[in-house]
């Protein structure tokens, strides 16, 4: 064996993970700089605005218990003089620069002249970057629940603005949606047939789950909360995409919950998105869940 060759080769992907991981840490301030600019813009003008100026064209939103196209939606909208406000508590981004996700606690005020907020929940949003480079929302979703007396701290905002020449990489697209997709069925499947255990063992360790009306359960509580679902759900996913570095990716679609109180049963529709990483031994693993009614 040639070893100067395999020292070669070896410095030049230790030198190319080193570049990534730089790369990385720049992508994570982009996001959290376009989640700030967004609420801000929320503030300073409508939520409207906000959205229309933040959604991609094709960028989805909830709309009773559905995925529907948000600038379509936004735009049959009238402004008012409501206030949504929110922040970024977590934000995680793809290697390849081209994904990401922000998360965090939201409020919303009827009037801006009243003095406290009427409803309180949860975001997720799924940011993507579009091909000059800036960063459009391509899915956003959350959940309802009662306010909080702890606030969560806020990610700091670097300030580091989105540069429009920081265009997308060029990546040799080994990964397709549809390993992705395969993945979610096989998980469904095996939840069908072995019940919410499947869940809670496909989670990572800092995994976060939203469930509509309560607080987020992370970590060791994310598997609690799996496990001691009574409720019942029926996945249907719908659409996917997967990071040009095969390491991240989402997948969203409908759900059925059906929940027995009482001895009477209920049929709730709503929808889903789970987020899902490679950890560090190359093994898929459910980073977020979340269901929206």
């Amino acid at each position: 064996m040639n070893t100067s060759g395999l020292l070669y080769l070896t410095g030049m992907i230790c030198g190319a993970i080193s570049v990534e991981s730089f790369a990385q840490g720049d992508t994570r301030n982009e996001v959290i700089s376009a989640e700030y600019h967004f609420a801000e813009r929320a503030s300073s003008t409508n939520t409207k605005e906000a959205f229309l100026s933040h959604l991609a064209p094709d960028g989805l939103i909830v709309r009773q218990g559905e995925l529907v196209n948000g600038i379509q939606d936004w735009q049959e909208r009238q402004a008012n003089n409501s206030l949504l406000s929110w922040y970024p508590s977590y934000v995680d981004v793809a290697r390849s620069g081209d994904l990401g996700l922000s998360t965090g606690p939201w409020e919303f005020w009827k009037s801006r002249q009243d003095s406290t907020a009427s409803v309180f929940g949860h975001f997720v949003s799924i940011w993507k970057k579009q091909q000059d480079g800036e960063w459009k929302v391509a899915i956003d979703i959350g959940v309802n629940h009662r306010a909080h007396s702890t606030k969560e701290p806020p990610v700091p905002n670097s300030g580091s603005g989105l540069k429009a020449e920081q265009k997308l990489r060029k990546w040799n697209l080994l990964f397709s949606n549809a390993e992705l997709l395969g993945l979610e069925k096989e998980l469904i499947e095996k939840y069908r047939k072995e019940g919410p255990a499947v869940l809670a063992s496909s989670l990572a360790d800092n995994a976060r789950v939203y469930r509509p009306g309560e607080f987020p359960a992370i970590g060791k509580a994310a598997r609690t909360t799996m496990l001691n679902r009574k409720d019942q759900y029926s996945f249907s996913p719908v659409n996917c995409e997967i990071s040009r570095s095969g390491d991240w990716g989402y997948i969203h679609g409908n759900v059925v919950i059906i929940t027995t109180e009482n001895g009477k049963q209920e049929e709730l529709k709503g929808t889903y998105m789970r987020l899902w990483k490679k950890s560090k031994q190359m093994k898929w693993e459910i980073a977020l869940e979340v269901i929206s009614l």
